[in-house]
């Protein structure tokens, strides 16, 4: 199998298994020492602690495409968690690969979607200009919104977005 081929099952096998909710197979593909960073909480250290946090989230992934270069995959994919969002996310992880397990992976998302109704951009954010996004967010006030909740997930906290 080409070192191509073998990163990509690695990473789609990880999504079958997780959709599946079958943590012992899910296990396989990860290394002990997996290092995971994502958008809610704290960075979570270890295979085991990371599928216990996803087994928290159940949530059900939908892989868009992946590219991969060396030891390094990136995925394009859909992340539908009732406990984030009711809308399924667009994300993009970035996984890497050592001694044929997923060692590393980082997840990021554009939240836009998760925000309350009244509290989405007005236009889409011009990354030209230092924080363009926090003035193109609607409504202008000076007023603190909760933007996500803690309820039945641990790996999802409060956040506090301030509208300026």
């Amino acid at each position: 199998m080409r070192t191509d081929d073998f990163g990509r099952s690695l990473v789609t096998g990880l999504a079958d298994a997780l959709n599946a909710h079958d943590l012992v197979r899910a296990r396989r593909y990860l290394a002990d020492d997996l290092h995971f960073v994502g958008m809610f909480g704290p960075p979570i250290d270890g295979a085991d602690a990371y599928l216990e946090a996803m087994a928290r989230l159940g949530a059900q992934q939908v892989i868009v495409k992946c590219l991969v270069e060396r030891d390094e995959v990136a995925c394009q994919y859909y992340l539908s968690a009732r406990k984030i969002s009711d809308t399924p996310i667009f994300c993009c992880g970035w996984f890497t690969i050592s001694d044929r397990r997923i060692k590393s992976l980082r997840v990021v998302f554009n939240p836009t979607d998760t925000f309350p109704q009244g509290l989405r951009p007005r236009s889409r954010p011009n990354f030209a200009q230092p924080c363009a996004y926090a003035k193109d967010i609607a409504p202008p006030s000076n007023r603190t919104v909760r933007v996500g909740t803690s309820e039945g997930a641990s790996l999802v906290h409060d956040i506090q977005a301030t509208v300026l």
